[in-house]
Parts: C-alpha cells; structure tokens; sequence
C-alpha cells in the first residue's frame, strides 16, 4: 500500500472518529454549564483561550528540500470549570523523504494546563496562562520526534471580543531539559495571533 494511500485512510479514521465523540463533548459540556458569559471560538491558525471540551481533529503538511512530511494530531480539552482545563495533544507524523523508505511513528505527547482569568469579563477581555509539557514519546531516528528531551513550556494568552470580532494573542517559551551530554538544543520563544470576524449567528453555532 503506498505511503499518501495510507495517510488517507487514517485521516477518514479520525475523522470519523472526531465526529463520533465531538457531539457527546459537547452535550457533556453544555450539561456542565461550561458554555456561559465570555466564551472565544477556535481560530484555525492558533488556539482558543477559553478553556473548552472538545475533541479537535489537525492535519498539518510540509514540503522541505529533502522530502515531505504530514502530521495528524489529535487534541482532546477537558474543562473542569470555566476557569480550567486539561490539554491533551497526541501527534502522529508521516515521512516521505526523497531518499529512503517512508517511515511514521508517534510524535511527541504534549498536555497542558490551561487557566483563564475573567476579571475583565465585561470589557470583553480575557486573561490566560498556563504551562505545557513536552513528554519524549517521539523516535529521533525515525526524525518522528525525540526519544529523551522533555520540554516545559509556560505560556501566555489573550483574547479580546468587540461587536463581532475576535482577537487571539497566543506567547510561548519552550524549555528543553534531559539533553544527551554536547547535545545543543535551543530554547524557543512562540508567538501568533488571529483576528476572527463572525458573519452571523448561524456561523457562530456552528
């Protein structure tokens, strides 16, 4: 079977599988009383501040010089109060270099602790914070992931609401820790946004 074949049988796999379980999140949710007051939707080029249940389905592609590579990621949130939510993001990475055999293997298992501050819930603002955790369930052989770096990675959010628009500001800095004696691997600083314009109510609930 040839290696795009099989990338597009696991995507329907998942996909399935996210519209299975994403209707019972969101019932468990609502029944929950998660879904109230400032509440910011799921931008496609960065994440939601507001801690959710959901369960989110990612395709992600990339074309290098020396080959391609594809990974499938699924992230499954579980909010246990409107400020609080546990984070739990699971990648699966497909490669197909230009010389040699295409290989996959699982990436590395991120779970975060996600916290919202809503002091300034009438202004439409809403405060984040958090930290991520990098766990080394990826193969370095493979070019999968790694095998022993851990990385811990506090962040920072926010996210502003005015009439129908939506502003997201994501700031990350990743920590790698465990490296192999003369191993160098560099800290890292993230950051992105996204602005997200409602076109109606119909679009908003959707």
């Amino acid at each position: 079977m040839s290696y795009w074949i099989q990338v597009a049988l696991r995507c329907c796999a998942l996909v399935v599988l996210a519209l299975a379980v994403a209707p019972c999140a969101g019932e468990a949710q609502e029944e929950q009383g998660h879904i109230h007051g400032l509440h910011f939707s799921h931008p496609l080029f960065t994440e939601s501040v507001t801690p959710d249940t959901k369960l989110r389905f990612e395709l992600g592609e990339e074309w290098e010089a020396d080959g391609n590579a594809t990974e499938i990621e699924l992230e499954g949130e579980y909010a246990f109060h409107r400020s609080f939510s546990v984070e739990v993001f699971a990648p699966y990475v497909f490669l197909d270099p230009d010389l040699g055999p295409a290989t996959s293997g699982a990436g590395n298992l991120e779970v975060a602790l996600k916290f919202a501050n809503f002091a300034f819930e009438e202004r439409g603002v809403l405060l984040g914070y958090g930290v991520a955790v990098g766990f080394p369930t990826g193969d370095a052989k493979a070019g999968t992931g790694s095998d022993h770096i851990w990385e811990l990675q506090p962040f920072l959010n926010l996210g502003v609401s005015v009439a129908d628009f939506e502003v997201v500001a994501w700031s990350r800095f990743g920590i790698p820790t465990n490296q192999d004696p003369g191993e160098e691997v560099e800290t890292a600083f993230l950051y992105d946004f996204s602005v997200l314009y409602h076109i109606s109510d119909s679009f908003r609930d959707w």
